[in-house]
């Protein structure tokens, strides 16, 4: 009897060990899986907040590229509205040029009266102004 007595409480000394053992094993498995548990919730925290500054950035992003393009587009009046201007000054440029020569023709032809009516009898009469005013008329 003493034997089995013995040997049952050595069987439950195993028993007992390896209940002690499984908890243990246990307990240090529970600490791992919350410092598991624990380092992915701060990955996930840290990828939510990478997700949070990568939105802002594509906005600011979006922001840039629209004024971008509003400042593109007022670029773009801008050089049309050049363009009609040096078409306009292009055009009263020829206009000047056109009304030069002809101011530069009519002061030809008048050159040219005035040296006719400056002969007479074929011979010129120099410094004589052709239009006399009321001085230079001789009694």
């Amino acid at each position: 009897m003493c034997q089995t007595v013995s040997k049952g409480n050595s069987e439950r000394q195993t028993k007992i060990i390896q209940l002690h053992n499984n908890y243990t094993n246990l307990t240090k498995e529970r600490d791992q899986l919350q410092t598991s548990y624990t380092n992915l919730n701060k990955e996930s925290d840290q990828i939510q907040t990478s997700n949070n500054n990568l939105n802002k950035e594509r906005d600011q992003l979006q922001t840039s590229y629209t004024n971008l393009n509003k400042e593109r587009d007022q670029l773009q009046t801008s050089n049309n509205n050049l363009n009609k201007e040096r078409d306009q000054l292009q055009t009263s440029n020829n206009n000047l040029n056109k009304e030069r020569d002809q101011l530069q023709t009519s002061n030809n032809n008048l050159a040219n009266r005035n040296l006719e009516f400056g002969t007479v009898g074929g011979s010129q009469n120099p410094g004589r102004d052709p239009n006399p005013g009321p001085s230079e008329v001789s009694v």
